[in-house]
């Protein structure tokens, strides 16, 4: 039995009504915010929790750090950014999650920021509609738990204590569940769908899109959204072209692409550049050409991605890991060449980055690039898989999420069925506060 605290996920209330079942128009007027609301930043993130304007700054304006005490620039002192950071141990640890011996076992897609509650989805034969279903799971350490029984996605994301869960519902709506309270059904309407992607740490001001499912375009739009716990939604400004990704922990600032080929009236831009923005409402927004927008530190202050440079002769790509801070430029980490690697999650304020290769890695500011099945012997940590890949991590990067193969990855289309043995298993490994020193 886990020591951890178990977080309850009851079953949806039945007949619940979102507010934007109450005959408000969706999806928001053209004049920012929901239609009936004023609102000068449109309803997005509070303007305390950042500076960044059309003339330039720091993305982290005055985000709080919470908890920021040593030196900002090591990896040691990551910390966990809007909730109590989870128990470390002395040693690293390792544990294998729960398989519910479904078609497929659990795959694991996030972990909460402190590192207590680990998001998946699990794959599941559904005889009405004759059609595999994956739906959003969590699981303390204990058994897993669906989220919402209805939701059918495998896109989600979970705020710092593992309490909320947003993600997609259906084709169309997505959701907002709280443990211990019915989900917040966000609405969609006609070809236009709710993506979810971001959360505060509270878990009361969430981040995504809307995106547009139509077939009369070529493509789909996207329109940046801001909703907060109780599904009210509001546009965030400039709408066009933008892909909104990221919030901060304390909801003051929000990040994403400017995306050219949203609509097609864009499409002679199509090609151009994607860029990264930030923004903490209308009209402070600030434009970092080329900057690297994939991944987000917790403060807002760090974003990172992977750059891949073709080789002739069908030879492996090299690899390049991108850091990027407003306040001191762009650097660029190379991965081994015979190793290409996609950096995957970023720490709490951008000092350590975890990366999948063939042989995970992890950097950190302080050591650079290390594998990381080398860092998790050194800290006592015994992970017993052939192989494995990582997924994601917590906020001061002592906790990592991933799946671990005993076989060769690249067998994984001849694996048993359920009723032998598995494709691969679901893993979490703890490591002690001094696995980066």
């Amino acid at each position: 039995m886990s020591s951890r605290i178990l977080i309850a996920w009851p079953l949806a209330v039945s007949g619940f009504l979102p507010p934007q079942c109450d005959g408000t128009p969706w999806p928001p007027d053209e004049s920012g915010g929901v239609a009936g609301e004023s609102s000068e930043t449109g309803g997005t993130a509070s303007a305390t929790g950042g500076t960044a304007n059309q003339t330039g700054g720091s993305a982290t304006g005055g985000a709080s750090t919470g908890g920021n005490d040593g030196d900002p620039e090591d990896p040691a002192n990551e910390p966990v950014l809007g909730c109590d950071a989870g128990v470390r141990p002395e040693h690293g640890t390792s544990e294998t999650l729960p398989w519910e011996r479904l078609y497929w076992p659990e795959f694991v897609t996030g972990v909460s920021a402190n590192g207590e509650v680990v998001l998946g989805y699990t794959t599941v034969w559904d005889l009405v509609t004759d059609d595999y279903l994956r739906r959003p799971v969590v699981t303390d350490g204990s058994d897993w738990q669906t989220v919402v029984p209805e939701a059918v996605s495998t896109k989600a994301v979970i705020n710092c204590d593992g309490t909320v869960v947003a993600g997609g519902y259906d084709r169309l709506h997505g959701f907002i569940k709280r443990a211990g309270h019915a989900p917040v059904i966000l609405i969609g309407k006609g070809n236009w769908a709710t993506e979810p992607s971001g959360i505060s740490a509270d878990g009361t001001r969430v981040v995504g899109n809307l995106a547009y499912r139509g077939d009369t375009w070529n493509g789909f739009g996207m329109d940046p959204v801001v909703w907060t716990d109780l599904g009210v939604a509001s546009y965030l400004w400039p709408k066009e072209p933008r892909m909104a990704l990221h919030i901060t922990f304390d909801g003051g600032l929000i990040a994403g692409l400017t995306d050219h080929c949203n609509y097609p009236a864009a499409a002679a831009n199509c090609g151009v550049q994607e860029h990264l923005f930030t923004s903490t409402g209308r009209p402070n927004e600030t434009i970092y050409p080329g900057a690297p927008a994939k991944l987000m530190s917790s403060d807002g202050s760090t974003f990172a991605d992977t750059r891949l440079v073709p080789q002739p002769n069908g030879m492996q790509p090299l690899s390049f890991a991108r850091i990027y801070r407003p306040s001191s430029g762009l650097t660029e980490v190379a991965c081994p060449p015979d190793d290409p690697c996609e950096v995957v999650d970023i720490s709490s304020r951008g000092n350590i980055l975890l990366l999948n290769a063939r042989r995970p890695l992890v950097w950190t500011k302080r050591h650079g690039l290390r594998v990381l099945r080398h860092v998790l012997v050194e800290d006592g940590a015994n992970l017993p898989f052939h192989s494995f890949s990582v997924t994601a991590m917590s906020d001061d990067g002592l906790v990592i999420v991933g799946h671990g193969y005993p076989l060769n990855p690249v067998n994984l289309e001849d694996a048993p069925l359920p009723d032998g043995p598995r494709p691969w298993s679901a893993f979490r490994i703890t490591l002690s506060r001094h696995a980066y020193e």
